[in-house]
C-alpha cells in the first residue's frame, strides 16, 4: 500500500486538476475511497469560529445523513474533538488513535449518528488552514470490518504534501476568480462600451454596454471573432488602427479613433494598445476598443456609487453632497433629517466604500465616471424625483 501513490498517476492527475475543476474533487474522493478499501469517504471543511462543517465531496454517505452532520453532529464529532483536545497541528492516522473505541462508544456522536449509519472505523488526514479552520479527508468502515492498517496510513501520509499543494492552488484560483468577477462587474457599470481584442486578433471579451450596442446599433458586428463594419473604407481604417495598436514599434502611432454612423446617429470607436504588466490585465489582451454613443446620457456618479458599492439612494445622495463641499448640518437640513442620521449614513458609506474619512471619500468620487455634481435639493435615485429619503 505504501507505493500505491507512486504507481497511481491518475490519482495525482485528479488531485491537481481539482483546483481548476471543483467537480473533480468528487472523483478524487471516489478513487481514494476505493484504494483505501472503504465503503465511505468524504472531503470537508471545518470552521470552528462559525461552528460549521461543510462537506465538499463524498462517497457512500446518504444526503440526509450528511445534512445532519453539517447541521449538528459535526460540532460533536468525537474524532475532531479528540484532535482539538490533544492540540495537534495537522494529523494523519486512524481514528482509534485519537479516540479509542471504548471512549467512542460512550459518545452521542457514535450512538446517535455513527451507529445508525453503520460506521465505526475512520482513517484520514487533517490539515490546518489557519484561524483554526481545517480541511479533512476521511474514509470510513463499518464495525464488522477490520480497522485500517499501517499500509493505509502510509498511503495517506504520502498524499499529504500533494493535497497541501492542491489546496494552495485551489485558494489562489478562487482568488483569481473573485478578482475576475469583480473586474467584470466594474466594467459592466461603465457607460462606455469596452471590447478586448486578443493576440490572435479576435474579440476576447465585451462588457454589457458593448453587447447592448452590438444588438441595437447597425454600425458594427462580430463575425467569427472579428469586428466588422459595413463600409469597406471604414473597415480598412479600423483594420489599420487595430494593426498599429497591436504593434510595439513606437515610431508608428498606436491606434486612433473612428466614427461610424447608422440611422440612429454616430458611434465613436477608440482603438488603444493594451500593454501587459498589471496583474488585472489578462496576458492575452492586446488591444482595447472603447465605444461611446454621444446621444446616450451617461450615468451620474451617484448611480455608479450605488452600482459599485451597493450604496442606498440616500447614502449616495449624502456622498455627492459631501463631495460638493456641503457640511453635515446643511446636509441634514437639505435632506429633512438630523445630523445624527446623516452621521449614521456616513458610517455605513465608509464601511461600504472601504474609506475611513471624508477626504478619502471625496477622492474616490472624483475618480468615478459620470456626472460629477449634485445640487442640494436634487434626488440621486433615478427611479424617483422626490426630495428627502
Amino acid at each position: 500500500m505504501s507505493d500505491v501513490l507512486s504507481q497511481n498517476g491518475d490519482l495525482l492527475d485528479l488531485l491537481y486538476a481539482a483546483p481548476g475543476e471543483p467537480d473533480v474533487w468528487q472523483e478524487f474522493v471516489r478513487q481514494v475511497t476505493f484504494l483505501m478499501d472503504a465503503p465511505l469517504g468524504a472531503f470537508l471543511f471545518i470552521d470552528p469560529s462559525l461552528q460549521a462543517s461543510s462537506v465538499q465531496a463524498n462517497v457512500g454517505w446518504p444526503e440526509d445523513v450528511l445534512r445532519q452532520y453539517e447541521e449538528y453532529y459535526g460540532s460533536i464529532d468525537a474524532w475532531y474533538l479528540a484532535y482539538k483536545k490533544h492540540q495537534i497541528s495537522g494529523w494523519t492516522g486512524v481514528g482509534s488513535s485519537l479516540c479509542p473505541p471504548h471512549e467512542l462508544e460512550k459518545t452521542e456522536f457514535y450512538n446517535d449518528f455513527l451507529r445508525p449509519a453503520d460506521v465505526y472505523h475512520e482513517c484520514g488526514i487533517i490539515l490546518e488552514e489557519g484561524g483554526g479552520r481545517l480541511t479533512v479527508l476521511t474514509v470510513n468502515r463499518s464495525k464488522h470490518q477490520m480497522d485500517f492498517g499501517s499500509g493505509q496510513v502510509r498511503f495517506l501520509t504520502s498524499l499529504v504534501p500533494h493535497l497541501k499543494r492542491a489546496l494552495h492552488l485551489h485558494k489562489k484560483m478562487l482568488g483569481w476568480q473573485h478578482m475576475a468577477s469583480a473586474a467584470t462587474y466594474v466594467v459592466d457599470t461603465l457607460d462606455v462600451g469596452l471590447v478586448g481584442i486578443g493576440m490572435d486578433g479576435n474579440v476576447c471579451f465585451m462588457n454589457r454596454v458593448a453587447q447592448v450596442l452590438l444588438r441595437t446599433r447597425k454600425v458594427f458586428r462580430v463575425h467569427q471573432g472579428r469586428i466588422l463594419v459595413h463600409s469597406s473604407l471604414d473597415q480598412a481604417t479600423l483594420d489599420r488602427l487595430l494593426r498599429t495598436a497591436g504593434r510595439l514599434d513606437l515610431e508608428v502611432p498606436a491606434g486612433g479613433v473612428i466614427s461610424l454612423s447608422d440611422d440612429a446617429g454616430s458611434v465613436h470607436l477608440s482603438v488603444l494598445p493594451c500593454r501587459n504588466g498589471a496583474a488585472y490585465v489578462p496576458a492575452r489582451l492586446k488591444v482595447l476598443i472603447t465605444i461611446t454613443d454621444p446621444s446616450s446620457r451617461p450615468s451620474s456618479r451617484a448611480q455608479v456609487l450605488c452600482e459599485l458599492f451597493r450604496l442606498t439612494p440616500a447614502e449616495a445622495r449624502i456622498s455627492m453632497l459631501l463631495a460638493s463641499g456641503i457640511e453635515l448640518n446643511a446636509i441634514a437640513e437639505s435632506t429633512r433629517t438630523t445630523p445624527n442620521t446623516v452621521r449614521s449614513h456616513l458610517k455605513s458609506i465608509y464601511q461600504k466604500t472601504n474609506v475611513s474619512k471624508q477626504s478619502q471619500l471625496v477622492r474616490l468620487i472624483s475618480l468615478l465616471p459620470g456626472h460629477p455634481a449634485v445640487s442640494p435639493d436634487a434626488d440621486t435615485n433615478p427611479a424617483t424625483n422626490q426630495a428627502g429619503f
